[in-house]
Protein backbone atom coordinates (compact mmCIF):
# COMPACT_ATOMS: atom_id res chain seq x y z
CA UNK A 1 0.00 0.00 0.00
CA UNK A 2 1.62 3.69 -1.02
CA UNK A 3 1.71 5.26 2.59
CA UNK A 4 3.62 8.58 0.84
CA UNK A 5 4.23 10.35 -2.38
CA UNK A 6 6.47 8.18 -4.75
CA UNK A 7 8.62 9.73 -6.93
CA UNK A 8 10.62 6.58 -8.40
CA UNK A 9 9.98 3.23 -8.76
CA UNK A 10 12.01 0.11 -8.58
CA UNK A 11 9.29 -1.61 -10.81
CA UNK A 12 11.46 -4.78 -12.43
CA UNK A 13 13.11 -5.40 -8.95
CA UNK A 14 9.43 -5.11 -7.39
CA UNK A 15 8.19 -7.69 -9.99
CA UNK A 16 10.57 -9.71 -9.75
CA UNK A 17 10.02 -10.45 -5.80
CA UNK A 18 6.50 -10.72 -6.52
CA UNK A 19 6.66 -13.88 -9.05
CA UNK A 20 8.80 -15.39 -6.33
CA UNK A 21 5.90 -14.44 -3.50
CA UNK A 22 8.31 -12.25 -1.69
CA UNK A 23 7.34 -9.05 -0.49
CA UNK A 24 9.13 -6.24 -2.17
CA UNK A 25 10.51 -3.27 -1.16
CA UNK A 26 13.08 -2.60 -4.03
CA UNK A 27 16.77 -1.94 -3.11
CA UNK A 28 16.57 1.71 -4.71
CA UNK A 29 12.84 2.58 -4.03
CA UNK A 30 13.20 6.11 -2.93
CA UNK A 31 10.69 8.67 -1.70
CA UNK A 32 10.39 12.51 -0.66
CA UNK A 33 8.27 14.23 1.95
CA UNK A 34 7.98 18.34 1.59
CA UNK A 35 11.24 19.02 3.16
CA UNK A 36 13.05 16.46 0.09
CA UNK A 37 14.21 14.10 2.49
CA UNK A 38 15.03 10.90 0.90
CA UNK A 39 13.95 7.65 2.49
CA UNK A 40 14.96 4.11 1.52
CA UNK A 41 12.06 1.99 1.72
CA UNK A 42 12.42 -1.27 3.27
CA UNK A 43 15.34 -3.82 2.13
CA UNK A 44 17.48 -5.97 0.17
CA UNK A 45 15.87 -8.54 1.48
CA UNK A 46 18.26 -9.94 4.18
CA UNK A 47 16.13 -10.65 7.38
CA UNK A 48 16.31 -11.31 11.27
CA UNK A 49 19.16 -8.65 12.73
CA UNK A 50 21.15 -8.10 9.74
CA UNK A 51 18.13 -6.86 7.77
CA UNK A 52 19.35 -3.95 5.08
CA UNK A 53 17.94 -0.55 5.61
CA UNK A 54 17.00 2.06 3.51
CA UNK A 55 18.62 5.71 2.64
CA UNK A 56 20.46 8.90 3.56
CA UNK A 57 19.19 12.00 4.94
CA UNK A 58 20.61 13.82 2.18
CA UNK A 59 24.30 11.85 2.63
CA UNK A 60 24.44 12.89 5.99
CA UNK A 61 24.19 9.55 8.01
CA UNK A 62 22.66 6.31 7.08
CA UNK A 63 19.82 4.18 9.29
CA UNK A 64 21.00 2.06 12.04
CA UNK A 65 20.46 -2.12 11.39
CA UNK A 66 18.89 -4.83 12.90
CA UNK A 67 16.52 -4.28 16.01
CA UNK A 68 17.84 -0.22 16.29
CA UNK A 69 15.71 2.03 14.81
CA UNK A 70 16.88 4.21 11.71
CA UNK A 71 18.17 7.31 12.22
CA UNK A 72 18.22 10.92 9.97
CA UNK A 73 14.70 9.47 8.65
CA UNK A 74 16.37 5.96 7.67
CA UNK A 75 14.38 3.10 8.21
CA UNK A 76 15.18 -0.54 9.56
CA UNK A 77 13.61 -3.64 8.51
CA UNK A 78 15.33 -6.34 10.31
CA UNK A 79 14.92 -7.82 13.56
CA UNK A 80 11.29 -9.23 15.52
CA UNK A 81 10.11 -6.42 17.30
CA UNK A 82 7.32 -3.69 17.34
CA UNK A 83 7.57 -1.52 14.44
CA UNK A 84 11.34 -2.70 13.24
CA UNK A 85 11.40 -1.42 9.38
CA UNK A 86 10.70 1.92 9.96
CA UNK A 87 7.79 4.22 10.20
CA UNK A 88 4.96 2.69 8.91
CA UNK A 89 3.40 6.43 8.06
CA UNK A 90 6.58 6.73 6.22
CA UNK A 91 6.25 3.95 4.72
CA UNK A 92 7.62 1.64 6.63
CA UNK A 93 5.84 -2.00 7.58
CA UNK A 94 5.41 -3.11 10.98
CA UNK A 95 6.61 -6.96 11.59
CA UNK A 96 7.25 -8.99 14.37
CA UNK A 97 5.39 -8.94 17.65
CA UNK A 98 4.22 -11.54 19.78
CA UNK A 99 0.79 -12.00 17.27
CA UNK A 100 0.10 -13.25 13.93
CA UNK A 101 3.30 -14.79 11.61
CA UNK A 102 6.74 -12.43 10.68
CA UNK A 103 7.64 -11.32 7.18
CA UNK A 104 11.25 -11.06 6.53
CA UNK A 105 10.77 -8.03 4.39
CA UNK A 106 8.37 -5.27 5.07
CA UNK A 107 4.92 -5.61 3.00
CA UNK A 108 4.67 -2.54 1.65
CA UNK A 109 4.06 -2.84 -2.26
CA UNK A 110 3.79 0.65 -3.07
CA UNK A 111 0.71 0.34 -4.29
CA UNK A 112 -1.74 2.40 -2.71
CA UNK A 113 -5.21 0.66 -3.62
CA UNK A 114 -4.14 -2.95 -2.32
CA UNK A 115 -3.80 -3.95 1.62
CA UNK A 116 -0.83 -5.27 2.51
CA UNK A 117 -0.44 -8.25 5.40
CA UNK A 118 2.18 -10.67 6.24
CA UNK A 119 0.28 -13.86 5.81
CA UNK A 120 0.76 -17.86 7.29
CA UNK A 121 4.01 -18.74 6.41
CA UNK A 122 5.98 -15.29 6.89
CA UNK A 123 4.88 -14.09 3.27
CA UNK A 124 3.39 -11.26 2.19
CA UNK A 125 -0.05 -10.64 0.66
CA UNK A 126 -1.47 -7.86 -1.08
CA UNK A 127 -5.68 -7.58 -1.35
CA UNK A 128 -7.55 -5.10 -3.50
CA UNK A 129 -8.87 -2.52 -2.46
CA UNK A 130 -10.01 0.00 -5.38
CA UNK A 131 -12.38 1.74 -2.61
CA UNK A 132 -9.27 3.60 -1.41
CA UNK A 133 -9.22 5.08 -4.91
CA UNK A 134 -10.82 8.89 -5.76
CA UNK A 135 -13.24 9.39 -7.60
CA UNK A 136 -12.20 9.46 -11.89
CA UNK A 137 -9.74 6.53 -10.50
CA UNK A 138 -8.97 3.16 -10.97
CA UNK A 139 -7.47 0.32 -8.89
CA UNK A 140 -4.53 -1.15 -11.25
CA UNK A 141 -3.03 -4.32 -9.32
CA UNK A 142 0.72 -2.72 -9.90
CA UNK A 143 0.61 0.79 -10.57
CA UNK A 144 -2.02 1.94 -7.65
CA UNK A 145 -4.99 4.58 -7.69
CA UNK A 146 -4.95 5.76 -11.76
CA UNK A 147 -6.88 8.16 -13.18
CA UNK A 148 -8.73 7.55 -16.22
CA UNK A 149 -8.43 9.50 -19.72
CA UNK A 150 -11.41 11.01 -20.73
CA UNK A 151 -13.81 9.51 -22.86
CA UNK A 152 -17.36 9.99 -24.39
CA UNK A 153 -17.98 6.28 -25.17
CA UNK A 154 -16.68 2.69 -23.88
CA UNK A 155 -14.58 2.38 -27.02
CA UNK A 156 -12.94 5.43 -26.21
CA UNK A 157 -11.82 3.11 -23.14
CA UNK A 158 -10.14 -0.24 -25.06
CA UNK A 159 -6.73 -0.81 -24.22
CA UNK A 160 -3.95 -3.51 -24.35
CA UNK A 161 -3.16 -4.10 -20.53
CA UNK A 162 -4.06 -7.44 -19.46
CA UNK A 163 -3.94 -6.68 -16.24
CA UNK A 164 -7.18 -4.67 -16.27
CA UNK A 165 -10.92 -5.86 -17.16
CA UNK A 166 -14.30 -4.71 -17.91
CA UNK A 167 -12.68 -1.24 -19.31
CA UNK A 168 -15.77 0.97 -19.74
CA UNK A 169 -16.42 4.99 -19.97
CA UNK A 170 -18.34 6.48 -16.70
CA UNK A 171 -20.56 8.58 -18.22
CA UNK A 172 -21.16 11.19 -15.61
CA UNK A 173 -17.41 11.99 -14.89
CA UNK A 174 -16.46 11.52 -18.78
CA UNK A 175 -13.72 9.29 -17.73
CA UNK A 176 -12.22 5.68 -17.96
CA UNK A 177 -13.09 3.35 -15.61
CA UNK A 178 -11.26 -0.40 -14.89
CA UNK A 179 -11.37 -3.16 -13.01
CA UNK A 180 -8.21 -4.58 -12.03
CA UNK A 181 -7.55 -8.50 -13.08
CA UNK A 182 -9.11 -10.87 -10.41
CA UNK A 183 -10.37 -13.51 -12.10
CA UNK A 184 -11.50 -15.64 -9.82
CA UNK A 185 -12.77 -13.18 -7.47
CA UNK A 186 -10.64 -14.13 -4.54
CA UNK A 187 -9.53 -10.15 -4.05
CA UNK A 188 -6.28 -10.66 -5.20
CA UNK A 189 -4.49 -10.33 -8.72
CA UNK A 190 -2.53 -12.80 -10.10
CA UNK A 191 0.89 -13.02 -10.07
CA UNK A 192 1.96 -11.86 -13.75
CA UNK A 193 0.09 -8.60 -12.13
CA UNK A 194 1.17 -8.00 -8.96
CA UNK A 195 -0.82 -10.00 -6.49
CA UNK A 196 0.90 -13.32 -5.44
CA UNK A 197 -2.13 -15.55 -7.24
CA UNK A 198 -0.27 -18.54 -8.55
CA UNK A 199 -3.90 -19.75 -9.91
CA UNK A 200 -6.23 -16.31 -10.85
CA UNK A 201 -9.11 -19.35 -11.99
CA UNK A 202 -9.68 -20.95 -8.19
CA UNK A 203 -10.61 -19.17 -5.63
CA UNK A 204 -9.35 -21.92 -3.39
CA UNK A 205 -5.68 -20.85 -3.93
CA UNK A 206 -3.94 -17.95 -3.54
CA UNK A 207 -1.44 -16.53 -0.76
CA UNK A 208 -2.94 -17.06 2.96
CA UNK A 209 -5.24 -20.13 2.08
CA UNK A 210 -4.62 -23.51 3.50
CA UNK A 211 -2.30 -26.05 1.97
CA UNK A 212 -4.57 -29.49 1.07
CA UNK A 213 -2.71 -32.59 0.34
CA UNK A 214 -3.90 -32.57 -3.77
CA UNK A 215 -1.00 -31.80 -5.06
CA UNK A 216 -1.21 -28.69 -5.90
CA UNK A 217 0.29 -25.25 -4.43
CA UNK A 218 -2.61 -24.11 -2.54
CA UNK A 219 -1.29 -21.04 -0.60
CA UNK A 220 1.26 -20.20 -3.82
CA UNK A 221 4.47 -20.20 -1.48
CA UNK A 222 6.20 -22.06 -4.35
CA UNK A 223 6.18 -25.35 -2.45
CA UNK A 224 3.36 -28.07 -2.94
CA UNK A 225 1.37 -30.39 0.10
CA UNK A 226 3.70 -28.39 2.54
CA UNK A 227 2.09 -28.43 5.93
CA UNK A 228 -1.00 -30.14 4.76
CA UNK A 229 -3.26 -32.22 7.03
CA UNK A 230 -4.29 -35.72 6.95
CA UNK A 231 -6.23 -37.62 9.32
CA UNK A 232 -4.33 -39.45 12.24
CA UNK A 233 -1.80 -42.08 10.94
CA UNK A 234 -1.69 -40.92 7.42
CA UNK A 235 0.69 -38.35 5.82
CA UNK A 236 0.34 -36.51 2.85
CA UNK A 237 2.44 -38.45 -0.20
CA UNK A 238 2.20 -37.39 -3.98
CA UNK A 239 -0.80 -35.44 -3.47
CA UNK A 240 -2.49 -37.89 -1.56
CA UNK A 241 -3.11 -38.73 2.07
CA UNK A 242 -1.85 -42.06 2.97
CA UNK A 243 -1.10 -44.38 5.55
CA UNK A 244 2.44 -43.37 7.24
CA UNK A 245 4.88 -46.61 7.42
CA UNK A 246 3.80 -49.63 9.91
CA UNK A 247 -0.55 -48.88 9.28
CA UNK A 248 -2.87 -50.15 7.02
CA UNK A 249 -6.36 -48.27 5.80
CA UNK A 250 -9.19 -50.53 6.78
CA UNK A 251 -12.68 -50.32 6.83
CA UNK A 252 -15.19 -48.00 4.38
CA UNK A 253 -13.34 -45.04 5.35
CA UNK A 254 -9.99 -46.42 4.93
CA UNK A 255 -8.86 -45.41 8.52
CA UNK A 256 -4.87 -45.88 9.14
CA UNK A 257 -4.46 -48.52 12.26
CA UNK A 258 -1.55 -50.26 13.35
CA UNK A 259 -2.16 -53.92 12.55
CA UNK A 260 0.03 -54.85 15.43
CA UNK A 261 -1.80 -53.09 17.97
CA UNK A 262 -5.39 -52.36 16.77
CA UNK A 263 -7.54 -54.73 19.36
CA UNK A 264 -10.44 -54.02 16.88
CA UNK A 265 -8.33 -55.20 13.49
CA UNK A 266 -5.78 -57.20 15.02
CA UNK A 267 -3.67 -58.86 12.29
CA UNK A 268 -5.60 -58.29 9.25
CA UNK A 269 -7.96 -56.11 8.77
CA UNK A 270 -11.71 -56.99 10.73
CA UNK A 271 -10.20 -59.47 13.34
CA UNK A 272 -12.31 -57.74 16.13
CA UNK A 273 -10.51 -59.14 19.67
CA UNK A 274 -13.47 -58.52 21.85
CA UNK A 275 -14.45 -55.71 24.32
CA UNK A 276 -12.31 -57.54 26.55
CA UNK A 277 -9.50 -58.38 24.49
CA UNK A 278 -5.68 -56.76 23.63
CA UNK A 279 -3.64 -57.06 20.63
CA UNK A 280 0.06 -57.59 20.84
CA UNK A 281 2.42 -58.04 18.08
CA UNK A 282 -1.32 -58.91 15.38
CA UNK A 283 -2.27 -62.02 17.66
CA UNK A 284 -5.42 -61.23 20.10
CA UNK A 285 -5.00 -62.09 23.78
CA UNK A 286 -8.36 -62.39 26.46
CA UNK A 287 -6.92 -61.12 29.75
CA UNK A 288 -8.53 -62.45 33.12
CA UNK A 289 -11.57 -61.76 33.86
CA UNK A 290 -11.98 -62.14 29.89
CA UNK A 291 -13.09 -65.55 28.46
CA UNK A 292 -12.87 -66.63 24.73
CA UNK A 293 -16.50 -66.52 23.73
CA UNK A 294 -16.35 -68.30 19.99
CA UNK A 295 -14.11 -65.32 18.25
CA UNK A 296 -14.64 -62.57 21.11
CA UNK A 297 -13.15 -62.26 23.83
CA UNK A 298 -15.90 -60.85 26.72
CA UNK A 299 -15.96 -60.01 30.31
CA UNK A 300 -17.86 -63.14 32.16
CA UNK A 301 -18.53 -60.96 35.20
CA UNK A 302 -20.21 -58.13 33.26
CA UNK A 303 -21.30 -59.51 29.52
CA UNK A 304 -25.27 -60.01 29.79
CA UNK A 305 -24.87 -62.75 26.78
CA UNK A 306 -22.14 -64.11 28.45
CA UNK A 307 -22.79 -64.16 32.47
CA UNK A 308 -20.69 -66.09 34.81
CA UNK A 309 -19.33 -68.04 31.45
CA UNK A 310 -19.67 -68.08 27.62
CA UNK A 311 -23.42 -69.05 26.61
CA UNK A 312 -23.67 -72.16 24.16
CA UNK A 313 -26.18 -74.57 23.10
CA UNK A 314 -25.87 -76.75 26.48
CA UNK A 315 -25.12 -73.83 29.02
CA UNK A 316 -27.99 -71.08 29.10
CA UNK A 317 -25.55 -67.78 30.21
CA UNK A 318 -27.76 -65.20 28.74
CA UNK A 319 -29.46 -62.74 31.23
CA UNK A 320 -33.15 -61.62 30.64
CA UNK A 321 -33.83 -57.89 29.73
CA UNK A 322 -35.13 -57.19 32.91
CA UNK A 323 -31.90 -58.82 34.81
CA UNK A 324 -28.05 -57.52 34.68
CA UNK A 325 -24.68 -59.21 35.01
CA UNK A 326 -23.19 -58.83 38.34
CA UNK A 327 -19.92 -60.34 39.53
CA UNK A 328 -20.95 -63.36 37.08
CA UNK A 329 -24.47 -63.80 38.17
CA UNK A 330 -27.79 -62.42 36.48
CA UNK A 331 -29.99 -60.31 38.66
CA UNK A 332 -33.03 -58.63 38.16
CA UNK A 333 -32.79 -55.01 37.60
CA UNK A 334 -34.38 -51.54 37.35
CA UNK A 335 -36.35 -51.18 40.39
CA UNK A 336 -35.59 -49.55 43.42
CA UNK A 337 -32.91 -51.55 45.47
CA UNK A 338 -32.31 -53.34 42.96
CA UNK A 339 -28.88 -53.79 39.85
CA UNK A 340 -28.37 -51.20 37.57
CA UNK A 341 -29.63 -52.94 34.11
CA UNK A 342 -26.85 -53.27 31.19
CA UNK A 343 -28.84 -53.25 28.52
CA UNK A 344 -32.37 -51.48 27.44
CA UNK A 345 -34.11 -48.98 29.67
CA UNK A 346 -32.58 -45.29 29.86
CA UNK A 347 -29.07 -44.33 29.85
CA UNK A 348 -28.39 -45.24 33.41
CA UNK A 349 -29.82 -48.55 33.28
CA UNK A 350 -32.77 -47.15 35.89
CA UNK A 351 -36.33 -46.28 34.68
CA UNK A 352 -37.93 -43.25 35.48
CA UNK A 353 -37.45 -40.99 38.36
CA UNK A 354 -34.68 -43.52 39.88
CA UNK A 355 -31.01 -43.26 39.12
CA UNK A 356 -28.14 -45.65 39.26
CA UNK A 357 -26.40 -45.32 42.27
CA UNK A 358 -22.47 -46.68 40.95
CA UNK A 359 -21.61 -47.93 37.32
CA UNK A 360 -24.07 -50.19 36.11
CA UNK A 361 -22.77 -53.93 35.59
CA UNK A 362 -20.38 -53.24 39.04
CA UNK A 363 -21.15 -54.79 42.55
CA UNK A 364 -22.69 -51.91 44.47
CA UNK A 365 -24.37 -50.49 41.81
CA UNK A 366 -28.14 -50.39 42.84
CA UNK A 367 -31.31 -48.16 41.34
CA UNK A 368 -32.70 -45.56 44.37
CA UNK A 369 -34.03 -42.33 44.59
CA UNK A 370 -31.37 -39.67 44.29
CA UNK A 371 -31.40 -37.35 47.80
CA UNK A 372 -33.77 -35.73 49.18
CA UNK A 373 -35.91 -38.03 47.41
CA UNK A 374 -37.78 -40.71 48.60
CA UNK A 375 -39.76 -43.71 46.82
CA UNK A 376 -43.32 -42.67 47.55
CA UNK A 377 -45.56 -45.35 46.32
CA UNK A 378 -44.01 -45.88 42.64
CA UNK A 379 -41.93 -42.33 41.81
CA UNK A 380 -39.62 -40.95 43.82
CA UNK A 381 -40.50 -38.00 45.42
CA UNK A 382 -39.14 -35.12 46.97
CA UNK A 383 -40.22 -35.03 50.64
CA UNK A 384 -38.70 -31.91 51.71
CA UNK A 385 -41.29 -29.96 49.71
CA UNK A 386 -43.95 -32.30 49.12
CA UNK A 387 -47.43 -31.37 50.72
CA UNK A 388 -48.46 -34.87 50.40
CA UNK A 389 -45.14 -36.48 51.46
CA UNK A 390 -43.48 -33.69 53.74
CA UNK A 391 -40.65 -35.42 55.76
CA UNK A 392 -41.81 -38.75 54.10
CA UNK A 393 -43.97 -40.96 52.44
CA UNK A 394 -47.67 -40.48 53.17
CA UNK A 395 -47.10 -37.56 56.06
CA UNK A 396 -49.54 -34.44 54.05
CA UNK A 397 -49.63 -31.11 55.38
CA UNK A 398 -53.15 -29.78 56.93
CA UNK A 399 -54.62 -26.97 55.25
CA UNK A 400 -53.08 -23.62 55.68
CA UNK A 401 -49.81 -25.42 55.73
CA UNK A 402 -46.67 -25.70 53.32
CA UNK A 403 -43.90 -28.13 53.65
CA UNK A 404 -41.05 -26.19 53.53
CA UNK A 405 -37.27 -27.99 54.83
CA UNK A 406 -39.57 -31.48 55.31
CA UNK A 407 -41.68 -29.61 58.18
CA UNK A 408 -45.49 -28.50 57.40
CA UNK A 409 -45.66 -24.84 58.42
CA UNK A 410 -47.95 -22.26 58.84
CA UNK A 411 -47.54 -19.84 56.09
CA UNK A 412 -48.85 -16.67 54.04
CA UNK A 413 -50.11 -14.62 57.18
CA UNK A 414 -48.90 -11.74 58.92
CA UNK A 415 -45.73 -13.10 60.97
CA UNK A 416 -45.34 -16.42 59.04
CA UNK A 417 -43.32 -17.73 56.66
CA UNK A 418 -43.90 -17.29 53.03
CA UNK A 419 -45.86 -19.63 51.81
CA UNK A 420 -44.20 -20.86 48.08
CA UNK A 421 -45.34 -21.88 44.84
CA UNK A 422 -44.22 -24.77 42.91
CA UNK A 423 -42.14 -22.41 40.57
CA UNK A 424 -40.47 -21.56 43.87
CA UNK A 425 -41.82 -18.08 43.78
CA UNK A 426 -42.93 -16.61 47.58
CA UNK A 427 -46.34 -15.28 48.52
CA UNK A 428 -48.22 -14.02 51.29
CA UNK A 429 -51.82 -14.50 51.63
CA UNK A 430 -54.08 -11.45 50.89
CA UNK A 431 -57.40 -12.19 51.24
CA UNK A 432 -60.14 -8.94 49.39
CA UNK A 433 -56.54 -7.36 49.42
CA UNK A 434 -55.80 -7.16 53.15
CA UNK A 435 -53.75 -9.43 55.16
CA UNK A 436 -53.29 -11.19 58.62
CA UNK A 437 -55.23 -9.24 61.16
CA UNK A 438 -53.17 -5.95 59.85
CA UNK A 439 -55.64 -4.49 57.57
CA UNK A 440 -52.73 -3.90 54.84
CA UNK A 441 -50.94 -5.36 52.16
CA UNK A 442 -48.79 -8.43 53.19
CA UNK A 443 -45.56 -8.78 51.55
CA UNK A 444 -42.29 -11.19 51.61
CA UNK A 445 -39.79 -9.93 53.69
CA UNK A 446 -36.73 -11.44 51.73
CA UNK A 447 -34.27 -10.61 54.71
CA UNK A 448 -36.64 -12.77 57.28
CA UNK A 449 -38.75 -15.25 54.81
CA UNK A 450 -42.03 -14.00 56.74
CA UNK A 451 -44.79 -12.05 55.76
CA UNK A 452 -45.19 -8.15 56.89
CA UNK A 453 -47.41 -5.28 55.91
Amino acid sequence: MRLGTWTKRAYAVCLSAVLSSAACGGDDDKKTDNSGIGEGDGGSGNTGNNGNVGGNNNGNGSANTGNNSGSNNGESDGGAGNNNGGNPSDGGATTGGDAGPVCSMPCDDAVDCTTDTCVTGGRCAHELNPAACAAGQSCHPMTGCTAGKACAAAADCADTDGCTANERCDAALATCKFDPLDGDDDGVPPTVCGGGDCNDDDARIGPGQSERCNGVDDDCDGNIDDGAMCEEGAVCKEGSCQCDTGRTACGRSGSCVDLQTDPDNCGACGTDCGPAGTCTAGVCACPAPGMMCGDSCVNTMTSNDHCGGCDTDDADRSCSRNQACVNGMCADCGSAGQACCTSGGSSDGCPGTLTCMGTPGTPGAVCACASPSMMCGESCTDVTSSETDCGGCDKPCAEGEQCQSSVCTACGDLGEVCCKRTNGNSYCNNPGGGGGGGGGMLTCDATTGKCVE
